[in-house]
């Protein structure tokens, strides 16, 4: 899939205070923007280690 970057906004870079220790785990996670509408994400799972950067953001393609 082909899908176009984004524009950045906002801060291009983080503070050196950034942790570097522990971490965020998702288990078979489910969510949804609105109640009416389908689940954007299903049944997700992931690690985030201490002092790794993520950035989610929504799709800009809609699925037909």
């Amino acid at each position: 899939m082909d899908v176009p970057q984004e524009e950045v906004s906002g801060p291009q870079s983080l503070s050196d205070k950034w942790p570097v220790h522990g971490l965020v785990e998702f288990h078979n996670v489910t969510m949804r923007y609105i109640s009416t509408l389908p689940p954007a994400l299903t049944q997700i799972s992931f690690t985030i280690q201490g002092g790794m950067h993520v950035r989610v953001s929504p799709s800009t393609l809609q699925q037909t």
